[in-house]
């Protein structure tokens, strides 16, 4: 990223792998007849995901990510995420 050093680049979260694995887990869910409302991610890769929809989230609007509404917890790692 432009600007910032190898390391501070390096702990930025990739929000392209959090969305294929979470596609992975969505047609999974969608296979056992499930329908997932929420994206559960790390605090570090929501703050990356808020800044990357700032515009949403000053109009105050709900923050989504392939339909499903994204939720920090801190039980999930940061290289994965979680559905439900």
């Amino acid at each position: 990223m432009i600007g910032m050093s190898k390391a501070e680049s390096a702990a930025v979260p990739s929000i392209a792998g959090l969305l294929d694995r979470a596609r992975e887990l969505i047609v999974d869910a969608w296979d056992r007849n499930e329908r997932p409302e929420y994206l559960l991610v790390n605090p570090s890769v929501y703050e990356a995901v808020l800044a990357a929809k700032s515009r949403e989230h000053h109009f105050g609007r709900p923050i989504r990510l392939l339909g499903l509404l994204v939720v920090s917890s801190p039980d999930v790692a940061v290289e994965s995420s979680q559905i439900a």
